[in-house]
């Protein structure tokens, strides 16, 4: 194993980044495209004690088992650091019995993903799309769902689900959130409740997932995907949820069922969605479930680009050679996994 670092796919670090990086490393192993299968990605990082990687190749399984995935095989003492959020499939106790370091981004793109949940709530809400530009004198403009004094019950109160509530509190909204860690984080919601000057109006906890959402205007799924939640809301959920209410997801739609979706928007039991689809690359446009939900005439959808902002850039990279920096010094690594 030599020491050089190995970047497996398309990352567009900053200048100033790529100076960082290349501190470590003058010569780097550079991918400017993302592999094509586990085996693949295994490959490039053979011979490379820091890797650098998205989560396409590094999470695919090396074999039948669905479960063992390619970055458990990689040789020990392997540092892995990965510049985004979502590390729940990777297995903690796998990677440590692997002997390789994980590192990651948590809330890199809490501020990007929370400004795109208050423009997809104001579009549907407003009905924005309808009304900017209208020049047409016949057509009637009705009172449309504003947010001030209407319900957002907001699904997860990890980085995100905080972030969202910071930004819909000051517009006057009527605010509930949902977790299922009630009991450890409820005194984090009283503090939030303090700092924000204003009272929520329930904290509900893993039982009163349909509660939760009979009164919700607006319903924002923040949840992150993790072992035991695939499905977890399913059509039960969405008929609980408040008739003509909207819903928002930027969540894996592997937690929340897309036909049940499709089916209480047709029937008009909900008023319309918001939908980034996060199990691409950004901007694919051409993968299915994206495809799907916006060729529905209810929902508007992006491909997975809730996330996508130069903020997010800074960030999310920041972070990754923060830890990375920390590793190679010998001192704590400051976002850990594993």
């Amino acid at each position: 194993m030599t020491t050089r670092i190995v970047i497996t796919e398309k990352m567009d670090l900053l200048p100033a980044q790529w100076e960082r990086l290349h501190a470590i490393d003058p010569n780097p192993s550079i991918y400017n495209y993302a592999t094509r299968s586990a085996q693949e990605w295994h490959g490039r990082c053979e011979g490379h004690e820091i890797v650098c990687s998205g989560k396409t190749g590094m999470t695919s399984p090396m074999s039948d088992n669905p479960l063992d995935l390619a970055v458990y095989h990689l040789e020990t003492g392997t540092r892995v650091f990965y510049p985004f959020t979502t590390v729940a499939n990777v297995n903690r106790d796998l990677l440590r019995a692997a002997g390789v370091t994980f590192a990651y981004a948590p809330g890199s793109n809490k501020h990007a993903v929370a400004e795109w949940v208050v423009l997809m709530m104001l579009a549907l809400g407003r009905q924005f799309t309808s009304v900017v530009n209208q020049l047409d004198a016949t057509v009637e403009i009705p009172r449309l769902k504003g947010l001030a004094g209407n319900r957002a019950t907001i699904l997860g109160m990890g980085n995100v689900g905080w972030e969202v509530a910071t930004r819909l509190a000051p517009m006057g909204m009527r605010i509930a959130t949902y977790t299922s860690l009630f009991q450890r984080l409820m005194p984090a919601n009283e503090r939030l409740e303090r700092s924000l000057g204003v009272e929520f109006e329930g904290f509900y906890g893993e039982a009163d997932l349909y509660n939760c959402v009979r009164e919700a205007d607006f319903v924002i799924n923040c949840l992150s995907r993790k072992l035991g939640n695939e499905g977890m809301l399913n059509r039960k959920f969405f008929d609980a949820i408040k008739q003509g209410a909207f819903f928002l997801s930027m969540a894996n739609p592997e937690i929340w069922d897309m036909g049940a979706l499709e089916d209480v928007l047709d029937s008009g039991h909900l008023a319309g969605a918001g939908i980034d689809v996060g199990d691409r690359a950004p901007a694919d446009v051409t993968h299915e479930n994206y495809v799907r939900m916006a060729n529905h005439p209810r929902i508007l959808a992006t491909a997975q680009t809730a996330h996508y902002t130069d903020h997010t850039q800074v960030v999310g990279y920041g972070m990754m050679l923060k830890s990375m920096e920390a590793s190679i010094r010998g001192v704590e690594i400051p976002y850990l996994w594993a």
